[in-house]
């Protein structure tokens, strides 16, 4: 009988659901380590979800958890901690793992635990679902319902870590929910778009781009590579990149080329796509470029349920309007509609202002998801030119770096 297959599936299941948990055989230790194995596999995922599985793991859980028997149960929680992680870890699960009752479970015995490998795999697993902003709203709840100082919560795990990594998946949690201020930052996060040409030469240009976009080039962008930010959903469409213009993306699209043109300081530019129920996860820009730039979103077409979010503020684009942003602050986007995408203008210009108004923090070491420019190059490059095979209009050299750069600034 196959390791995954329906009957055998069946039969691990039993065997958690069924065996006593004083087993001196072990019997559902091995039963999970085998469904930890199938679960790796994601195409696995909805055929275990369908059987029950998130559902019967969350619930024993909670048996797992009594304290006569706490000692004899760490290995069963630490590897349902693990089949768990695997599920919040694939976006389109995470959803379901909120209606089974998964976080007040994880809140609960997080709370309980002693710093261990167990309690980080748990942390690990919240952090996943935290980081969905379709599902993180729910988590803050549970730690007011489930813990009576939430306070004194977070400062035992933060300063008792089992490991620096279960303290980074922890700090994450907070940011992601806001159950703490730290990831704002003092500094100017919004501009005026009304004060700066360069919106004004968009917006006024707004049909035209519109158009273009709609009649050439839908068909013709491709999947963002970092998919640590958006794993499936996002998809772009290289203009310009360092002040080179990508050949083969400009001439489908020569109106909209020949109005980015007009933009005095304009570096990269390019269409930005969101699928529906897309969210691009928080981040900040890239160290030794993000500093050297303020980037602006005209919008294309937005529909309802779109929003981008700046250093904790909230705005949603509108049709033939720009926003302006200082990407050295935290930010991430998403499209919360079910039926339709989102398509803005992205265009980064040189910045001119006052650099005490920026995020500080990012000048000292890059903090928070940033790479080097020279290292993204390197990272990207393969993927660039086999996805593309584009021409740019200058030297062989910048033709390589703008083809590699094109998909790349976020």
């Amino acid at each position: 009988m196959e390791l995954d297959s329906p009957e055998k599936l069946d039969e691990l299941i039993d065997t958690i659901v069924e065996t006593e948990n004083t087993d001196p055989e072990r019997k559902v230790v091995k039963a999970l380590m085998l469904l930890q194995k199938i679960a790796r596999k994601e195409d696995k995922h909805e055929l275990l979800y369908k059987k029950g599985l998130v559902k019967i793991l969350v619930e024993k859980l909670s048996e797992w958890i009594v304290v006569e028997q706490f000692e004899d149960q760490t290995d069963k929680r630490n590897l349902t901690a693990r089949v768990l992680s695997l599920f919040a870890e694939a976006e389109t699960f995470q959803e379901k793992m909120i209606e089974c009752g998964t976080v007040p479970v994880l809140v609960d015995i997080i709370g309980k635990l002693p710093a261990s490998v167990e309690r980080k795999n748990m942390i690990r697993c919240l952090c996943f679902l935290s980081e969905n902003v379709f599902v993180r709203n729910h988590i803050p709840q549970y730690f007011e319902q489930s813990v009576d100082d939430v306070q004194a919560y977070i400062t035992r795990i933060k300063d008792d870590p089992y490991d620096i990594d279960e303290k980074e998946f922890f700090v994450d949690i907070l940011k992601n929910t806001e159950m703490t201020l730290e990831m704002y930052q003092p500094g100017k996060a919004w501009y005026d778009a009304s004060q700066f040409a360069a919106c004004k030469i968009l917006e006024d240009n707004y049909h035209i781009i519109r158009e273009e976009i709609e009649e050439y080039a839908r068909l013709q962008m491709i999947a963002w590579p970092e998919k640590y930010l958006c794993k499936t959903g996002w998809d772009v469409l290289g203009m310009f990149a360092f002040e080179n213009k990508i050949g083969i993306n400009c001439e489908q699209c020569p109106k909209t080329a020949e109005i980015l043109s007009q933009i005095d300081g304009m570096t990269t530019a390019m269409f930005s796509c969101l699928k529906p129920r897309t969210h691009i996860k928080p981040h900040i820009g890239y160290y030794q470029y993000s500093e050297k730039i303020l980037r602006m979103h005209l919008g294309v077409i937005i529909p309802d349920g779109c929003v981008m979010k700046v250093n904790g503020e909230e705005r949603t684009w509108e049709e033939g309007k720009c926003l302006l942003f200082d990407d050295t602050f935290r930010h991430e986007a998403w499209n919360a509609n079910y039926e339709k995408t989102r398509i803005i203008m992205l265009v980064d210009i040189i910045f001119e202002g006052n650099v005490e108004d920026r995020n500080q923090e990012f000048f000292k070491d890059g903090m928070d998801n940033t790479l080097d420019s020279e290292a993204l190059v390197s990272k990207y490059l393969l993927h660039a030119l086999g996805s593309l095979g584009a021409e740019t209009d200058n030297t062989k050299d910048r033709d390589t770096h703008a083809t590699a750069m094109e998909n790349v600034v976020p």
